[in-house]
């Protein structure tokens, strides 16, 4: 897929800033199936806590609490 950042921009700064303005949810799993990334309209959706977020759960964890 390609794309586009500016040179100079910072990339990890351009993408706080797109999850932030995203109205989607949006996760992503690493290999291992845990949670790498998450964005506050996925937590709402979701709701889940902060606490959960922060142990870096895998998919699994993230199932259970949601179900």
């Amino acid at each position: 897929m390609r794309h586009f950042i500016r040179k100079g921009s910072s990339e990890s700064a351009v993408l706080r800033h797109l999850l932030a303005t995203m109205h989607q949810g949006i996760t992503v799993m690493d290999p291992q199936l845990r949670l790498v990334l998450v964005n506050e309209t996925a937590c709402r959706l979701l709701d889940l806590p902060q606490e959960l977020i922060e142990s870096t759960p895998d998919l699994e964890e993230v199932l259970r609490f949601v179900a």
